[in-house]
């Protein structure tokens, strides 16, 4: 989930959370330093996804099925999920994130 994190930072800033010279001096800042905080004008629910993601305490950082029962990625994941007729590819994360039943 840390990876997913990094990969949205970059993503959103075009720019590494943690960047250095050595990989001992990001394994450094990686543990001991804050990342740059995100553009003023991202989205909210992205920011909040990753700076979850990004917690350095590993034990808080959420699991994919944590994530895929969030309110604005499950509406996401519904919304991709039936517009691509994927619903077979993600039968085994279906039965976490699908609509409730009326």
């Amino acid at each position: 989930m840390w990876s997913i994190g990094v990969i949205l930072y970059e993503l959103i800033t075009l720019k590494k959370p943690f960047e250095a010279e050595t990989l001992a001096q990001v394994i450094h800042k990686i543990i001991n330093e804050p990342y740059a905080q995100l553009p003023h004008d991202t989205d909210a629910n992205l920011k909040m996804l990753v700076t979850t993601l990004l917690n350095k305490d590993h034990n808080v950082r959420p699991g994919v099925f944590t994530l895929v029962k969030w309110p604005a990625l499950k509406k996401e994941i519904i919304e991709f999920t039936e517009k691509y007729g994927l619903e077979e590819e993600m039968v085994d994360m279906w039965e976490y994130i699908k609509p409730e039943q009326e």
